[in-house]
């Protein structure tokens, strides 16, 4: 399973990032490099069989700390 994750992620990078890289926008090419790392890193731990926390709950939390619900 972690040889598709990376074997999905090496795709996406062929098709999606190094083309906006030869097009010479930088603020794209990082912002479409961080979101795709941070998502790699997820896929890879759930890959691994790692247990991640919901972020459910602390986003309920928030949002009833700003609107005061």
């Amino acid at each position: 399973m972690f040889a598709l994750v990376l074997l999905g992620y090496a795709f996406i990078v062929l098709i999606d990032t190094i083309p906006v890289y030869k097009d010479g926008t930088r603020r794209e090419f990082w912002v479409s490099t961080s979101l795709l790392a941070v998502s790699l890193i997820v896929a890879v731990l759930f890959s691994l069989g790692v247990d991640l926390p919901s972020p459910a709950d602390p986003l309920r939390q928030l949002i009833t700390k700003i609107y005061g619900l």
